[in-house]
């Protein structure tokens, strides 16, 4: 039976499939794929409960972790020493191994076989012209020297007008994956997460090349890879805490559908997350020191993330 509408309802519900249909889920923005979801939903995944313990007040500002010779490494932020820390999460204890590479503003941190990748692209202001990724080779020893640096810079980015947490041209996620560096932007205007992939073969200033966008919904602070899943990890300027699992579906493409979304809980009980690895068995998240709330570790296993 055909139903009668009150004119009125037929012009809401015109407006809404305009507004609905005015901008699809997967589209492209200047030949670079870009899928929206709004809104989001997502599940409530208590960080709290899974709590290793606090991490030594020397690690105060761990902003990024990695498993590299079945150890975790993490290490400190700007205005701090270029230093790395191997976790020992039995005891709870730091090795301290001392760098030759400057640390500017080090956000983020990746290993493939032999190798480490230390990311110094933190840029809360926007305004940085020396993003870098530094490339170690696994040493013996308390120091380790760098043997590349790659830098890049960003193909978009015209105005570098200082703009603090106001802008989209921030970095602290970063993967080693199909033989090259992938980046998720930290993009604090917008919340979206830009995919960009660098060469490992090159040492010269060039542009990261632009692979995809996706609507995060909050500013992206660490990325890990395992079992063609990738997992980034961030905050909203209020402090929510988030974890999203974006799945591959063709080689090195991760956002052309829905992920899984998990609200984590806020800063003020957790801290603010900044560090993520991935084992086999599940997930390492790491918390810089956030107000009265130590720096933590946390351990999620896979199973609770169904």
């Amino acid at each position: 039976m055909l139903k009668k509408y009150h004119p009125l309802t037929l012009i809401l519900l015109c407006l809404v499939s305009v507004i609905s249909c005015s901008k699809p889920l997967y589209s492209y923005q200047n030949n670079i794929p870009y899928r929206t979801d709004r809104p989001q939903q997502y599940k409530y995944l208590p960080l709290k409960k899974y709590l290793c313990s606090p991490l030594p007040y020397k690690l105060r500002e761990s902003s990024g972790l990695t498993i590299f010779h079945q150890q975790l490494f993490s290490f400190n932020d700007s205005g701090n020493a270029s230093d790395l820390f191997v976790i020992n999460t039995e005891n709870n204890t730091l090795e301290t191994i001392k760098t030759n590479a400057d640390n500017n503003d080090w956000e983020a941190i990746s290993a493939k076989n032999d190798t480490l990748y230390i990311g110094d692209f933190g840029n809360n202001l926007g305004n940085r012209k020396d993003l870098a990724i530094y490339v170690f080779p696994y040493q013996q020893g308390e120091s380790w020297h760098y043997s590349k640096k790659i830098p890049f810079y960003y193909p978009t980015q015209k105005d570098f007008t200082p703009r603090n947490i106001n802008h989209n041209y921030d970095m602290e996620a970063m993967v080693i994956h199909q033989n090259a560096v992938q980046l998720f932007s930290k993009e604090w205007k917008s919340y979206d997460v830009t995919h960009y992939e660098l060469s490992l073969n090159k040492t010269n200033n060039r542009p990261a090349t632009v692979l995809e966008k996706y609507h995060l919904g909050y500013a992206a602070t660490g990325a890990a890879y395992h079992d063609s899943s990738l997992y980034i990890v961030g905050y909203t300027k209020l402090g929510a805490m988030y974890l999203s699992i974006f799945k591959e579906s063709s080689p090195n493409r991760f956002f052309k559908n829905k992920p899984q979304k998990f609200y984590l809980g806020s800063a003020l009980s957790i801290g603010q997350i900044e560090g993520i690895a991935a084992s086999e068995k599940g997930l390492f998240l790491s918390c810089e020191k956030f107000r009265t709330i130590p720096a933590s570790l946390y351990f999620i296993p896979y199973i609770q993330l169904k």
